[in-house]
């Protein structure tokens, strides 16, 4: 794929996935919890956002998951682990940050105290 073909791939790529990871933060606000909130949207975007090689040798990136499945699909289970691999452990690695960065926020966040009417 020409250099050109690629960036503009990418381009539209990256302006519909951030239309996605928009609507996922619509849909989130559906939840209570601050934290689910937070949760939905990393796990949303990580899954959607992360890159991985489209094969051994090349530079050129594209969505694990999308190589994930397409190497499940054209190739065997055990070739899809090449991109599922690294996208479970980022998807483990954003939940752990998620949680850590939840439980800082409600160390940090001001309480109001209740006040008598």
């Amino acid at each position: 794929m020409p250099q050109e073909n690629y960036i503009i791939a990418w381009s539209v790529y990256l302006i519909s996935a951030s239309g996605l990871i928009a609507t996922a933060w619509k849909i989130s606000n559906a939840f209570k919890s601050p934290e689910a909130r937070r949760l939905m949207v990393m796990l949303v975007g990580v899954f959607i956002l992360m890159p991985w090689y489209v094969s051994e040798g090349q530079y050129h990136l594209a969505p694990a998951f999308l190589i994930t499945l397409l190497d499940a699909i054209t190739e065997s289970p055990e070739q899809a682990s090449r991109a599922g691999v690294p996208l479970v452990l980022s998807l483990i690695l954003s939940v752990t940050l998620t949680v850590i960065t939840n439980f800082i926020v409600k160390q940090f966040k001001p309480t109001v105290p209740n006040q008598p009417s």
